[in-house]
């Protein structure tokens, strides 16, 4: 559940980049400050809803769960470990 959630994030990121650069600038800076991922999820998460106003979307629990597999299964199937 942790890999899509961290995928929506970068999702919601890279859109904040599309429709609202000064923000995105100011949020990049401002994650840079932090140390801690869950620090720099919080961070970006604040900018969209507060700063630039765009709502989050959130997948449910199951489709998730059927993301997260999904890559995973890509990742060993797909990609050489070493």
């Amino acid at each position: 559940m942790r890999i899509a959630k961290n995928l929506q994030d970068e999702i919601d990121f890279l859109y904040l980049e599309g429709v609202d650069m000064n923000t995105f600038r100011r949020a990049t800076a401002n994650v840079t400050t932090k140390s801690r991922l869950h620090e720099k999820c919080a961070s970006l998460r604040w900018f969209l809803k507060n700063a630039a106003g765009i709502p989050s979307f959130a997948w449910p629990d199951n489709e998730k769960m059927a993301i997260g597999q999904a890559l995973i299964v890509l990742r060993n199937n797909h990609i050489d470990w070493f």
